[in-house]
């Protein structure tokens, strides 16, 4: 029987005071022949976020 599921749980601390950016991966395996991939998005797009600059107004 295959699993379809995934539950996964994250705490980081007393009242929850860090941002944190979690990026996963994913396999998968297939047969031959298999039907043309769609193109992958550029390089620029595919980057990751950069977090907001704080801004103290002190």
């Amino acid at each position: 029987m295959r699993n379809k599921n995934i539950k996964v749980k994250i705490e980081h601390g007393h009242a929850s005071q860090r941002s944190e950016d979690y990026s996963s991966t994913a396999y998968w395996y297939q047969t031959e022949p298999h039907k043309k991939f769609k193109s992958l998005l550029p390089v620029e797009e595919r980057l990751p976020r950069e977090e907001p600059k704080e801004i103290n107004s002190a």
